[in-house]
């Protein structure tokens, strides 16, 4: 079976789930807490007009979900 991902983000750890919805899985073994999150984009999907990076100046948690397809 297939499986899509995500990556989540969330000010407390749960509102992991919250902010995943109701149709994806938390991989609790990704979780992380983060004192400020960049993940600086390499522009390796070539699209000058849309910046892919995320840049968070707070605390917070991050996560991997995924779903089946």
């Amino acid at each position: 079976m297939a499986r899509a991902y995500r990556i989540v983000l969330a000010k407390t750890e749960g509102g992991l789930q919250t902010a995943a919805g109701h149709e994806w899985t938390i991989l609790s073994s990704t979780v992380r807490p983060f004192q400020e999150l960049d993940s600086n984009d390499d522009m390796s999907f070539n699209d000058p007009d849309n910046s892919l990076r995320l840049l968070v100046k707070e605390n917070g948690f991050v996560a991997l979900a995924y779903k089946d397809l």
